[in-house]
């Protein structure tokens, strides 16, 4: 029977009802109160740390703002407070964690697009066509894509976080891509965002490379391009060195001309002196003559041996004047008649920093094109060196060139002039309205090319039927070095005992003499084995050994490594009247105490000759440049 007993009711004070009513209310109260916590657990499980703290003082302020109303509740029972509580908590916990499943969501969302635009960069960084690096601040390679890694000679491992640009790249090129560097942080607008430099890989091989370098936004991190130009920088050479042979081609009736000129000079004086033997004063002033006359022949073979010459670029302080002077003179004596060479050269100038042997080769191309264009007309070449100093917005005007001092060179000729066709296409490879024997069209295309790398710019005035204008824009060196002072000093002599090599006979005859009447003691030799023969019958008997290079049976080089393996100190100067693979620096660099060009005058031959015997008497001694 079930009990009808009735008591207050605790859940609802002032009613009252059965003991089993409040057992199953109790019951069911218990059992909702244990599905909210289940739940609640389960909610705050999926919860992270800081989230479950923000959550809590959620609650906390949603429990004070009900202040009113859970005081209203406690008379209710305890238990009506808790559970009030439950279900508040509860339908707060769901919009909390409705808010974070799609806050996780969109979190989740944004990391894969971003991951998935790094692996689409990063594919980008790694497949690109040409080595490419990145930089930081403090010049750390941070990445490199496969291309660079090969060009460097690095595994990435290696390289990444590791390694520096200093590194690779070394001596003046590292001052100016650290200049470079440092400027682009700063904010500087002037800085090249393309450039050349050389870098050194791992194997120690150099390579000329092509930068081209740009910031990433809103960071110190800098993104480079680099592109091996080694074998192009090497095919230029080779094109410059051609177009100076196809040149020298060109003028060569005219250096014969020149030459027989000057041959004519000295056999008439010779012709006459012996005439006059009789006559002192004649004769002296026609030796005079023959010796000034073949003066002119030496300057003019050096002129042709620079221009000619294949050398390695070396930049050095160039007197822009002096170089102008021979090219015109060399062209004055080529050119046709007909042509008239008009010059405005000061007789001091700001030097350049550049090639001597390039220099030449831009002015003789210039010139060279202007009495073509001329033909064999009437007309006349103008030449004019002056020095300008460019604001930024002259500057621009000429080809982007940066503001500063520049020496401007003029070239100007009468001639037919050219369209603006011809003149959009004339410094083009190969480009030419020449006929066949008059050209390759590479000339301007070469000098175009010299003043580019040495940061210059040409640039062309012309109009049909009214001649053409070239003017030529060269940096001017700052601070260059000053010039040592000369002096007429009395010429050295000497009472040692020289033995002299030449396969020359007339050589010998005329240096032995030179030699003698310094006062020394001279051996001749015509034949280099019996030379060496001579030495070796004695090594100690000679003060100093002077050879010819060019000799048949063996060469001076070849001459001195037989020397100084028998007499290693032996003081040795090698003669040459021209050399494409002997220079100064390389003979003192085999221990060759000097290199005397040929045809030489008494007092240089007798200053070398001095200044080596005068050397310390130890192993070869490698002067100092000068």
């Amino acid at each position: 029977m079930e009990n009808t007993n009735t008591v207050n009711c605790q859940p609802f004070p002032g009613m009252t009802c059965s003991n089993r009513f409040q057992v199953r209310w109790w019951i069911g109260i218990l059992a909702a109160l244990v599905i909210i916590g289940l739940y609640f657990y389960r909610l705050m499980s999926t919860l992270h740390p800081n989230d479950l703290n923000n959550t809590i003082t959620s609650y906390s302020d949603t429990v004070t703002d009900q202040t009113l109303i859970n005081w209203l509740i406690a008379s209710c029972g305890g238990i009506l407070i808790t559970g009030t509580m439950a279900i508040v908590f509860f339908f707060k916990m769901r919009d909390r964690t409705v808010e974070l499943v799609a806050y996780k969501r969109n979190l989740e969302t944004e990391i894969l697009a971003r991951r998935r635009a790094e692996e689409k960069y990063r594919s980008i960084f790694q497949n690109t066509g040409a080595a490419t690096i990145l930089i930081e601040a403090d010049m750390t390679l941070s990445m490199v894509n496969e291309n660079a890694s090969q060009l460097l000679g690095y595994t990435r491992e290696e390289i990444e976080g590791k390694m520096k640009t200093g590194d690779f790249i070394k001596g003046e090129n590292f001052k100016i891509v650290r200049e470079y560097h440092v400027a682009r942080r700063m904010g500087e607008g002037n800085v090249p965002v393309e450039y050349e430099a050389q870098l050194i890989d791992k194997n120690g091989e150099v390579k000329d490379i092509f930068f081209r370098v740009g910031m990433i936004p809103d960071s110190q991190t800098s993104v480079a391009s680099l592109i091996n130009i080694t074998e192009k920088k090497r095919m230029e050479s080779q094109l410059r060195q051609a177009q100076k042979m196809q040149a020298i081609g060109t003028l060569a009736g005219g250096i014969a001309h020149d030459f027989n000129n000057i041959l004519a000079g000295i056999i008439g004086y010779a012709e006459l002196a012996i005439q006059d033997v009789e006559d002192p004063e004649k004769t002296l002033e026609r030796l005079n003559r023959i010796l000034s006359t073949s003066a002119r022949a030496k300057e003019l073979t050096r002129q042709i041996l620079t221009f000619s010459r294949q050398t390695e670029q070396k930049l050095e302080t160039v007197p822009l004047n002096a170089i102008l002077e021979e090219t015109l003179n060399l062209i004055r004596a080529t050119a046709p008649a007909t042509i008239r060479v008009d010059k405005k050269i000061p007789a001091t100038t700001a030097s350049i920093l550049a090639d001597p042997g390039q220099i030449h080769q831009v002015i003789m191309n210039l010139c060279t094109n202007a009495v073509h264009a001329m033909g064999g007309e009437v007309g006349v070449l103008t030449a004019k060196l002056e020095s300008v100093e460019l604001d930024s917005k002259a500057a621009m005007r000429i080809d982007g060139l940066s503001p500063g001092r520049y020496a401007r060179l003029t070239i100007g000729d009468t001639g037919h002039g050219m369209t603006r066709a011809i003149r959009e296409r004339i410094f083009d490879p190969f480009f030419t309205t020449k006929k066949n024997d008059h050209g390759t069209g590479m000339g301007l295309s070469v000098a175009h090319g010299i003043v580019k790398r040495l940061h210059g710019a040409i640039t062309v005035k012309s109009e049909l039927g009214s001649g053409s204008t070239f003017q030529v824009y060269f940096p001017i060196a700052e601070n260059p070095p000053a010039m040592p002072a000369l002096s007429k000093a009395a010429i050295p002599t000497g009472s040692e005992k020289i033995l002299l090599i030449d396969d020359e006979e007339t050589i010998v005859d005329v240096a032995g003499q030179m030699l003698r009447g310094l006062g020394y003691s001279v051996i001749t030799e015509t034949g280099s084995r019996h030379a060496l023969w001579t030495f070796l019958k004695d090594p100690l008997a000679f003060d100093l050994v002077i050879s010819d290079q060019t000799m048949p049976g063996m060469t001076g080089t070849e001459m001195f490594q037989k020397i100084r393996s028998v007499h290693p100190a032996q003081p040795f100067i090698l003669s040459t009247g021209f050399s494409e693979t002997e220079t100064r620096e390389s003979v003192l660099a085999m221990g060759i105490r000097e290199l005397i060009m040929k045809p030489y005058l008494k007092d240089e031959l007798a200053a070398v000759v001095r200044k080596v015997l005068d050397l310390p008497s130890e192993l070869p001694v490698i002067l100092n440049k000068g």
